[in-house]
C-alpha cells in the first residue's frame, strides 16, 4: 500500500490530468457555439444560448464522473487511505475543482466573446433582444446544484476507501458508547437494544 503522502500526490496528479481533459473537451464544445455565429443570406445568426449554457454546466457533472472513475482506480489498486486525516486531505484538495468562482462566471465571459465577434461584423450584439438573461440565471443555478452534488459524489466515494481497520476501530469505539448508555431505570445504567441489535447484524453481514 501506498504512503499517505504518496497516496495523495498521486491522487492530485492524476485527478489533475483529468480536470484538463474535461476543460479541453469543454472548450471544443463552446468552440462550435462560437462558429455558429456568422452572416448569411444577409442575417446575424448566433447559437442557441440555453444549450450553450447547459454545455457550460455540464462540465461539473463530467468532472463528478471522471474523478470518481479516476479515484475509484487508484485506490483499488493501492488499497485505500491508512487513516481518517488521510482521507480528509484528499477530500479538501478535491474540493477545490468545485470551487464556485470557478465556473460561475464563464457564461456571462462567453457572451462578452459573443459580443466581440457580432462587433467584428460591425453590428450589435442586443442581449436584451436574445433575452441572455434567462439562460444566465439558469446557468448560475446549474453550477450551484452541481457542484453541491458533485462534492457530496466525490466524498463518498472517497470514504468508501478508508482502510477497512481504521472504519472498524472507530465503529467499534461507537458501539461500545452505543450499547451502554444512563437510563432512568432502577440501576441508573441500560442496556441500548437498539446499539445491540445493529452490532450483531454488522457482524453477520
Amino acid at each position: 500500500m501506498s504512503n499517505g503522502s504518496n497516496l495523495n500526490k498521486l491522487i492530485k496528479t492524476k485527478i489533475a490530468l483529468a480536470d484538463q481533459e474535461c476543460e479541453s473537451e469543454t472548450r471544443k464544445v463552446i468552440s462550435g457555439f462560437y462558429s455558429e455565429i456568422k452572416i448569411e443570406n444577409g442575417r446575424l445568426r448566433l447559437p442557441d444560448f440555453q444549450k450553450a449554457a447547459n454545455a457550460m454546466g455540464c462540465i461539473i457533472y463530467n468532472k463528478e464522473k471522471r474523478f470518481n472513475s479516476e479515484l475509484g482506480r487508484i485506490l483499488n489498486v493501492s488499497g485505500g487511505f491508512s487513516s481518517q486525516q488521510e482521507l480528509e486531505l484528499s477530500q479538501i484538495h478535491m474540493r477545490e475543482y468545485f470551487e464556485e468562482s470557478r465556473y460561475l462566471n464563464r457564461y456571462e465571459k462567453f457572451l462578452e466573446s459573443v459580443d466581440l465577434k457580432v462587433k467584428g461584423y460591425g453590428l450589435k450584439f442586443e442581449r436584451e433582444r436574445y433575452r441572455t438573461d434567462l439562460p444566465s440565471a439558469l446557468y448560475k443555478v446549474l453550477v450551484k446544484n452541481s457542484i453541491r452534488r458533485a462534492i457530496s459524489s466525490v466524498n463518498s466515494e472517497l470514504e468508501i476507501f478508508l482502510n477497512s481497520k481504521v472504519s472498524s476501530n472507530n465503529s467499534a469505539s461507537l458501539d461500545a458508547i452505543d450499547v451502554i448508555e444512563l437510563k432512568p431505570n432502577f440501576m441508573g445504567i441500560g442496556l441500548n437494544l437498539n446499539a445491540i441489535y445493529r452490532k450483531f447484524m454488522r457482524k453477520k453481514t
